[in-house]
């Protein structure tokens, strides 16, 4: 679910920053969880350019050291 909204960061941030906060309060959210790529809701945050996403998701414990395959 991070992974979808983090896709198209630039569009409709506020909206998708509420939402990522409200999926980062959800204690069963695997943060770091891969696509298949390997790719994480990080890694998407970061390559859509959306500062506020990849701070959110820094804050919310995720792992920036993870890589692709």
């Amino acid at each position: 679910a991070l992974m979808c909204v983090a896709r198209h960061g630039r569009k409709r941030v506020p909206e998708r920053c509420e939402i990522i906060r409200l999926l980062l309060k959800d204690s069963q959210m695997e943060i770091d969880a891969g696509d298949k790529l390997g790719q994480t809701a990080l890694m998407i945050a970061c390559y859509e350019g959306s500062v506020e996403m990849t701070r959110l998701l820094l804050e919310g414990g995720a792992d920036s050291s993870v890589r692709d395959r």
